[in-house]
């Protein structure tokens, strides 16, 4: 016997004229036109890999759509069941394959780089394969029910697609604020009304077509509703790849508009940014904050003597070397050529010393590999401290006028050196290495000596820098 449930009189809009058949070529074509567009996207922007997943999910979902059209045109018993079950496990696969797209965008770090103006959420590779393991595992077990003919069959149908949803909601809700914030968000409601209608659907399925009415729902407007609504809720959800394709656009502009190609570091743009909004906030709240201008020394021989490229990987290696010793909330950019500054909120001047000291020995010891031979390179570096008062007409123009000026006077005082930048004048914090030597960082032989701008002038005869020389 048939349980009404309540509150679904339905005007007569809903009852007719519109069939199985033409919801399915209406499904079938919209999936259609969708996975040709994102499939072209997707061979497109090979580098944005969860258009794929987004793509596959589409391909799939036609593949399901076809196989479910067979059971109106094939009644055979047997391919009634494989368009059953092959139905059902290719729809489980479209929502396995969502899950993971949403994942390559929230999960991974944009461009390999620092992410994009977000945090990259916590990698939990154990809890992941968790879910996927019983989402495999659900999928498997309808298909020994489906087998065996035991009741509840479409409970177990509709489980995995339940546990995907589930796992995408719990990612998309665990999205900090930054790009995908908004998107995460209207997503994670997309699959809230997906399991509401999914809820309803079983329910139905299970009081009021169990028994001899099992064959009910496809003479029910109920059930044909909730698939209009299911079909409509597909279409959000490629709205939402669109979406978070367009948000990945636009984090890239962003990213490529505020760094610099070669090195990865903040252009000087993005660099005077984030040092006025780092004084604004540390004014207001009367923290410290400190600058390190740093220099490669004799950076102009290194270009002349082992070409450009070698200069373009020492560079790379620079800062890449410099970002290990730094905090997340630190910024580093390249202010030009081979000068670099970097920004410490929150870090009074003896602080930023020790960090300046720290980038000075890891930057000598350091080597880097350019045509089977090391090169060494080592760098001079002022350190200045704004002043914090509120009153004070310090400004970031100023602070990079000091920090530069204890930079030239490291110069002076023959290069690889920190010096500190105080009102009266720069104090020199360490005597200076010679630079007419190789340097022997750790971890290289002793007959792997490393080529070094100050050692290249000893063949030609020329003294180290003097305070005369002009900056290199």
């Amino acid at each position: 016997m048939r349980i009404p449930l309540p509150g679904m009189a339905l005007p007569a809009f809903f009852t007719s004229p519109m069939d199985y058949r033409t919801l399915f070529i209406s499904d079938l074509t919209s999936h259609v036109i969708y996975m040709i567009a994102l499939c072209a996207l997707a061979v497109g922007n090979r580098r944005v890999r969860g258009l794929r997943w987004f793509a596959a999910c589409l391909l799939v979902d036609v593949l399901k759509v076809v196989m479910q059209s067979l059971r109106g045109f094939h009644p055979l018993p047997l391919t009634t069941f494989l368009a059953v079950f092959v139905g059902n496990e290719l729809n489980d696969f479209s929502f396995i394959a969502m899950y993971l797209g949403y994942r390559w965008f929230l999960l991974r770090q944009p461009l390999g780089h620092q992410p994009l103006g977000q945090p990259a959420l916590p990698r939990q590779p154990q809890r992941s394969r968790l879910g996927l393991g019983l989402l495999l595992g659900s999928m498997a077990l309808y298909g020994v029910v489906l087998l065996l003919h035991t009741p509840w069959i479409f409970f177990f149908a509709i489980l995995p697609v339940f546990v995907a949803c589930v796992l995408s909601v719990v990612l998309l809700l665990r999205t900090p604020r930054g790009p995908f914030f908004v998107v995460s968000r209207v997503t994670a409601a997309i699959f809230g009304l997906q399991i509401l209608v999914m809820a309803y659907r079983t329910v139905l399925i299970t009081l009021d077509f169990s028994g001899p009415n099992i064959h009910a729902p496809m003479t029910d407007p109920r059930w044909l509703v909730s698939m209009m609504l299911l079909t409509m809720l597909d279409s959000c959800f490629v709205a939402t790849f669109l979406w978070f394709y367009v948000v990945e656009l636009q984090a890239t502009l962003r990213h490529q508009a505020r760094t610099d190609n070669l090195t990865g570091a903040l252009n000087r743009r993005a660099l005077d940014e984030e040092a006025e909004r780092e004084i604004s906030r540390c004014r207001r709240q009367g923290l410290p904050l400190s600058l390190i201008v740093l220099d490669i020394d004799h950076f102009k021989i290194l270009n002349d003597a082992r070409g450009h490229d070698a200069g373009d990987i020492a560079l790379r290696s620079f800062v890449s070397l410099l970002s290990t010793k730094l905090r997340s909330q630190d910024w580093i950019g390249r202010s030009g050529g081979e000068e670099f500054m970097v920004l410490l909120p929150e870090t009074p001047m003896s602080e930023a010393l020790e960090v300046a000291e720290r980038m000075r020995a890891a930057t000598a010891s350091h080597a880097v590999l350019y045509e089977g031979q090391p090169i060494c390179i080592t760098a001079s570096l002022g350190v200045a401290v704004l002043k914090a008062s509120q009153d004070s007409s310090d400004s970031w123009e100023s602070l990079r006028r000091r920090g530069d000026l204890a930079m030239y006077t490291a110069k002076r005082h023959g290069r690889n050196c920190v010096v500190e930048q105080i009102e009266e004048a720069p104090v020199l914090l360490r005597e200076p290495a010679s630079v007419i030597t190789f340097f022997q960082p750790e971890g290289l032989s002793s007959a792997a000596h490393c080529w070094s701008a100050g050692a290249a002038l000893q063949p030609h005869g020329l003294p180290p820098a003097s305070a005369s020389q002009s900056r290199s």
